[in-house]
């Protein structure tokens, strides 16, 4: 497969012993050891001075000259992708949590279809999707639905996320004591008590929190609701946004906050405000020291079109980059035959073209094995996208940076946008989470670092590359992010 992430490597040191990258397509650069001179020592000339007493000097042998070394450059390659696969064959999946709103449509469990295992085979094709965890819709409704779900859940290697649907916290308890005692509790993943409560329901979200947490007494599943976007009428929100998150945050104190953006209408995009709208979860998020989780735009409806890969890909990534630690697509499943919502897996069990697209992009989110999970957000560097910035200006958000530690200058064409994440992990390493901001088609860009760096790029490919160097130019495809892992290059004695 042709790898859609390639850098090109504008200064290269050596990887290691005589070992340097060289990028396909380009002439690499022969590797010579110094030339030096042969070294032979003689004995002193006439003209010398010497003391009887001393004994002749003994000539030292000569030493044989020294050859300059040329590697063939099909084996310096072969060597470091043998390296690449190593580190990548050694480093663990950090699991990116990949959900979805909502559960397969009850039309297919087994008592409706007649067909044993009906239900589970639909789950079955949701991992094949890439999925990771569910958010359950009208299971709430039932006293068999919850429990057949988490089954289905459990057979397929998957979570379970609870939805109360705001329901009242006696009905709530009845439901959630069910579930704990069922033999399939351990695929129960989180309890989601309230879908997009407005300012005004807050108190009412935090009282269920309170209940589903005593119910759940010491087992430690995240306790928490979806918030509204920024675009939802100003009275919802109680007239201020980030208001509105930061007193759901002190008055509930969920486990995890998540909120819903679909930036993708009938034409045209809405990018610069989904970027605003991260911005300012990330940043209250940050202030409450709980993860953020992102909705991402799959479905058409009415107002809203169906994203291409390339548009489903930047969304996911563009989270990603501003510190998201976990994504949930809407929708996923058709609730009944001709719900307003495009889906990727119908009312009758069937795959659409929708599934494809979203399991192309999960397979290209698993292939980066999480690897920036492990690091914070600490902002974001907008490279030539002036709407973006302006967006966040309005919405006087923090988390846009000129720089961050070692990257010193970003260049792009005036065509290319990019959105630089810019992390760091407890131990002080950094990466840069870069997106190309175009989904219709590759962006160049121009990394220059304040000295020779070590790096490692990982992609939809996987490790794609990885070398020393002062400057990169990266060019990912359309709507496509990598993370970048960096460090001061270590010099040879």
């Amino acid at each position: 497969m042709m790898k859609r992430v390639l850098s090109v490597i504008l200064s290269l040191t050596l990887l290691a012993a005589g070992l340097c990258a060289c990028t396909p397509g380009e002439k690499p650069t022969d590797t010579t050891a110094e030339d030096t001179a042969a070294g032979t020592v003689t004995a002193p000339s006439a003209e010398t001075p010497t003391d009887a007493s001393t004994e002749a000097p003994t000539e030292e042998p000569t030493e044989a000259p020294t050859e300059e070394v040329t590697r063939d450059p099909a084996e310096v390659e072969a060597e470091k992708q043998a390296a690449m696969k190593e580190i990548y064959d050694s480093t663990p999946m950090n699991q990116l949590p990949i959900g979805g709103w909502s559960t397969p449509a009850s039309a297919l469990r087994d008592g409706y279809t007649g067909t044993e295992g009906s239900y589970d085979a639909v789950w079955r094709l949701l991992a094949d999707a890439g999925l990771n965890y569910m958010i359950t819709l009208e299971e709430w409704s039932s006293g068999s639905w919850p429990l057949e779900s988490l089954s289905s859940a459990r057979k397929a290697g998957m979570k379970l996320w609870y939805n109360c649907a705001g329901m009242a916290a006696d009905y709530n308890a009845e439901k959630l004591r069910a579930l704990l005692d069922s033999p399939d509790a351990d695929a129960l993943g989180a309890i989601y008590v309230k879908d997009e409560p407005s300012f005004d329901q807050i108190g009412e979200t935090a009282e269920l929190m309170t209940a589903a947490r005593r119910e759940l007494g010491d087992t430690s599943l995240p306790v928490l609701a979806n918030l509204l976007p920024t675009y939802a009428n100003s009275s919802w929100v109680g007239g201020n946004y980030r208001k509105y998150v930061s007193t759901y945050l002190e008055t509930a104190k969920p486990d995890i906050l998540m909120f819903d953006y679909y930036p993708y209408p009938k034409s045209g995009d809405s990018l610069p405000n989904l970027a605003a709208n991260l911005a300012i979860v990330g940043e209250e998020a940050k202030a409450a020291g709980v993860p953020f989780y992102a909705y991402v735009q799959t479905s058409a409806d009415t107002a809203y079109r169906e994203p291409t890969v390339e548009e489903l890909s930047l969304n996911t990534h563009l989270a990603l980059a501003m510190g998201a630690k976990g994504i949930a697509y809407f929708l996923v499943c058709e609730h009944y035959e001709g719900w307003e919502y495009s889906s990727m897996i119908t009312a009758k069990g069937e795959k659409t073209p929708l599934f494809d697209t979203v399991q192309t992009v999960n397979g290209r989110l698993n292939a980066m094995k999480g690897v920036y999970l492990d690091y914070d957000c600490k902002g974001v560097i907008i490279c030539n996208y002036r709407d973006m910035s302006n967006a966040l200006s309005k919405a006087r958000c923090t988390s846009e940076l000129e720089s961050y530690r070692y990257l010193s200058a970003a260049e792009t064409n005036q065509r290319d946008k990019f959105a630089i994440g810019c992390f760091e992990n407890a131990a002080g390493e950094v990466g840069y989470y870069i997106v190309n901001l175009n989904y219709k088609g590759a962006g160049t860009i121009h990394l220059t670092f304040d000295g020779e760096m070590d790096y490692r790029i990982w992609s939809g490919e996987g490790l794609t590359d990885m070398g020393t160097a002062e400057t990169l130019k990266l060019k990912p495809e359309a709507g496509e992010g990598v993370f970048l892992q960096v460090s001061p290059a270590e010099k040879n004695p």
